[in-house]
């Protein structure tokens, strides 16, 4: 779309980046993309490669790429690294700098405004603006309730924001996404965007469940890059380490599943309520998912629940890991491992060579026999009615020629004959008639003329 229209402005969400980042980067390069001027992320908190990607791979390396932040109810954009000055830096993963008449604040656990540079908190909005929503539809106490209870003459975002050294604003995710764990409170976003740094990771998902001694610990989803050359268990050790070093070890997930995807909203956002009914082991009861994208996922994800919860408790999951460990580093368990798998996939390989000849072999008997049968019936029915048209209008055509000629010819020739013999007969009659009604006038005429004359004259 971007070659075929000649797009200068391109807006996208973190999660459909995250997407494409499993796939090669030949899949963008194919496109021209030369006429793109600027580059846009909104929707979700975008983590550092998704960010790094869509600016050197999509953007060429030269169009800016604007992370902003804003909200329906915000009317527009809020915070974003533009517009600024010329030439203004713009910082990676961070929206930055507050747009025009915009006033963030950012509030502590007790409800008070934290001043200075560097702290993290609740984010709000402390002034007016034209954009601002004003009421919620037919319900306006809920409209007052939502946005302005939490922090009395502020507006309540839901969202939580770090303010960097140098007042920037970095938004990290919604408030009821932040968990607790051992007292320190950690933000989903700022574990997912430290996960999401491994090459062959190219999007996460992470949520707090339960814990009888630390409160709360993070369970990570995550979802690998196809084609990865790195083994599953390899890449979860160095998630782990990614974490302890980019943040600390307190923040290291519990738990890790690996996915096939995430459960998301047709726009694009998580469905994190499944991923906690998932780590819940409540999975057989996803609630309403006619907002998924893809509803075969609730499948997905319930099977997957069953089948690989048992990563989920601490025991077995270390006598995995030591397993699995072993699996890597004994050469006897790998080769045992690797034979069997061989002799598993000939066998498996032998079964589907079989089932294919043999279905191919049925598939061919059937079609061919139910094709014959099907064209024989209906050459038969095709021949059938043909002949039975072709019988009937030369029938009727035949029928309708020879009686209308046959008919023609004998009118015309009886009717000739006989009126020619009547004709005949009538002349003879009506002449011999006349004649000899003439005759016989000449003889009574020439009689009396005789006699007259006699009279007349008599002899001497």
């Amino acid at each position: 779309t971007v070659q075929r229209l000649r797009i200068s402005q391109f807006y996208g969400a973190p999660t459909a980046l995250r997407l494409l980042l499993k796939y090669d980067e030949s899949w963008v390069k194919k496109y021209d993309r030369s006429s793109l001027r600027t580059l846009g992320s909104v929707g979700e908190p975008i983590n550092h490669e998704a960010w790094h990607w869509f600016h050197d791979v999509v953007g060429e390396g030269r169009c800016p790429l604007v992370d902003t932040w804003w909200q329906t109810e915000t009317g527009g954009v809020c915070i974003a690294p533009r517009p600024a000055e010329e030439g203004a830096p713009i910082i990676p993963a961070m929206a930055m700098r507050p747009f025009f008449g915009i006033q963030p604040a950012l509030m502590g656990e007790k409800g008070d405004p934290l001043s200075g540079n560097s702290v993290s908190g609740s984010l709000v909005l402390a002034q007016p603006w034209p954009g601002m929503a004003r009421t919620i539809y037919r319900d306006h106490q809920r409209f007052l309730e939502a946005y302005f209870k939490p922090y009395p003459g502020f507006y309540c975002t839901g969202d939580g924001a770090y303010r960097s050294e140098d007042g920037f604003y970095q938004i990290t995710g919604r408030m009821d996404d932040v968990i607790n764990v051992s007292g320190h409170r950690l933000g989903t976003a700022e574990i997912e965007d430290a996960l999401d740094e491994h090459p062959d990771v190219p999007e996460t998902a992470v949520i707090g469940i339960p814990h009888d001694l630390k409160g709360e610990v993070p369970f990570a989803f995550v979802v690998l890059k196809e084609g990865s050359s790195v083994a599953p268990p390899a890449v979860l050790q160095q998630l782990r380490h990614l974490v302890a070093s980019k943040i600390a070890k307190y923040a290291v997930p519990e738990h890790f599943l690996v996915v096939a995807r995430l459960p998301k909203t047709r726009s694009g956002k998580i469905m994190r309520r499944i991923l906690r009914k998932v780590a819940m082991e409540t999975g057989g009861d996803l609630g309403d998912v006619s907002t998924l994208d893809d509803p075969c996922a609730q499948l997905h994800y319930y099977t997957t629940t069953q089948l690989h919860y048992y990563t989920t408790t601490t025991q077995l999951h270390n006598y995995t890991a030591t397993l699995l460990h072993n699996y890597y580093t004994t050469t006897q368990l790998h080769s045992y491992t690797t034979t069997q798998l061989h002799s598993y996939t000939t066998t498996q390989l032998h079964n589907y060579t079989l089932l294919h000849n043999y279905t191919t072999t049925l598939l061919h008997y059937y079609t061919t026999t139910l094709l014959h049968s099907y064209t024989t019936t209906q050459l038969h029915n095709y021949t059938a009615t043909l002949l039975h048209n072709y019988t009937t209008t030369q029938l009727h055509y035949y029928t309708t020629t020879q009686l209308h000629s046959y008919t023609t010819t004998q009118l015309h020739y009886y009717t000739t004959t006989q009126l020619h013999n009547y004709t005949a007969t009538q002349l003879h009659n009506y002449t011999t008639t006349q004649l000899h009604s003439y005759t016989k006038q000449l003889h009574n005429y020439y009689t009396t003329t005789q006699l007259h004359y006699t009279a007349t004259h008599p002899l001497h």
